[in-house]
């Protein structure tokens, strides 16, 4: 007769694809994480090289230049988005002592 070398149990015998899918499903997931993370960086560091050949190949004035016309976009922008939107006086008030209130903690 043969040895009982794995004494039974009572609990019933997972399947190697329960005991596989036990393992891949955190390792996939795992993985899927890292690439995500690695294209962030690289879509960053992108960002970070056109900056770079951007601020070569522009002479200091020209990079004046266009930071102006970035600040005034910005400026225009702020315009449009405030057009037609006025405080009274009352709301004025309340910003002008919240903001007071505001400095008086950060000092």
């Amino acid at each position: 007769m043969r040895p009982n070398r794995y004494p039974y149990n009572k609990k019933p015998k997972r399947s190697n694809r329960e005991v596989v899918v036990e393992i891949v499903t955190p390792y996939l997931e795992y993985v899927s994480e890292i690439a995500k993370k690695e294209t962030q960086s690289k879509e960053k560091n992108k960002h970070i090289e056109v900056y770079i050949q951007l601020r070569k190949g522009l002479s200091p004035k020209e990079w004046d230049d266009l930071n102006g016309l970035y600040e005034h976009l910005l400026f225009e922008k702020k315009r449009k988005l405030t057009k037609g939107l006025a405080l009274d006086p009352s709301e004025i008030e309340a910003f002008r002592s919240h903001a007071q209130r505001l400095s008086e903690i950060n000092e």
